[in-house]
């Protein structure tokens, strides 16, 4: 559920597309849907489990969608950006516990975690 992050709490600023995150946010907003390894070529990226650790991070908090419609292959699911707020990249906080949207200014808690 979304809510606005407290005046007092100090967020992060985000980097830009100067780092791993930022480049794989970026490619995802050009692409709009792809696999990992697609994105990961896009976003010139070659880490696939921390390609994978921020999609996961991403579709928990509901900026992306998992679809499942990739039968025989090595890339079993297919990611699609339906929260694109802007070109500031999503920040993980708390180990996973949110993510904070600089473009809206507005805190995801991820559930379960």
């Amino acid at each position: 559920m979304p809510r606005h992050a407290n005046a007092g709490r100090r967020i992060a600023a985000t980097k830009g597309t100067n780092h791993v995150r930022g480049q794989l946010w970026f490619a995802l907003r050009i692409v709009r849907r792809t696999t990992v390894r697609d994105l990961m070529a896009v976003a010139e990226q070659d880490n696939r489990r921390y390609a994978l650790k921020f999609l996961r991070m991403l579709s928990l908090a509901g900026f992306v969608r998992t679809i499942d419609r990739n039968p025989g292959t090595r890339e079993p699911w297919t990611f699609v950006l339906i929260r694109d707020t802007g070109p500031k990249c999503p920040t993980i906080l708390g180990r996973g516990k949110a993510v904070f949207d600089h473009n809206t200014d507005t805190e995801y808690r991820i559930d379960g975690n």
